[in-house]
């Protein structure tokens, strides 16, 4: 196992939460110039106006958007603090999301396991025996093994965010030809 010391281990720390306040920081201020994110399937009268204000501050338009969904779904009184902020996105659209973020992290502290967002989605899909630290695969028996597993997980990454990024270029220019701003529902 590598070694870190406990000045990088305390800089790592920093620079996450650093990073976490940051994109609390900027959803909420997505909120205050664009107002509430509008049900799922509603035409947002302000997105024109975030996309301006993105371009402004030099950020891409659809981060900002997703740290504006991110911050609406989390009131500042349910965030839960030394959680991260990508935890919080993981559970951005269920209604139990306080509740399943409590648990999971109270899951954690119990296992003695860093909360990881592997870890949520396992614990979140109610993956039989389902923990912090249980991998949903078997631990390679060597090296070789391990590097050919990773490689045909990069294989797949990179087939799967292909595809993802042809169907919303797709879809958003079928919502941008009808003037909507995404599928109702």
């Amino acid at each position: 196992m590598t070694e870190f010391s406990d000045a990088e281990l305390a800089d790592g720390r920093r620079a996450v939460a650093a990073l976490d306040s940051a994109q609390w920081d900027l959803g909420d201020l997505a909120l205050r110039v664009a107002g509430p994110v509008p049900p799922r399937g509603a035409h947002d009268p302000n997105r024109e106006r975030l996309a301006s204000f993105a371009e402004a501050i030099g950020i891409a338009p659809k981060r900002l958007a997703g740290y504006r969904s991110v911050a609406s779904a989390w009131s500042p009184e349910d965030r839960l603090p030394g959680a991260a902020w990508s935890l919080h996105r993981g559970l951005a659209g269920r209604a139990d999301r306080v509740e399943a973020l409590t648990g999971y992290l109270a899951l954690c502290r119990e296992e003695g396991a860093a909360p990881t967002r592997a870890g949520l989605q396992r614990h979140s899909a109610g993956a039989p025996g389902a923990s912090p630290r249980s991998p949903s695969f078997t631990i390679p028996a060597t090296i070789e093994e391990a590097a050919g597993r990773l490689t045909e997980i990069a294989s797949d990454l990179d087939r799967l965010e292909s595809a993802r990024a042809l169907v919303v270029a797709e879809w958003t220019e079928a919502w941008e030809e009808d003037g909507s701003s995404g599928p109702a529902g």
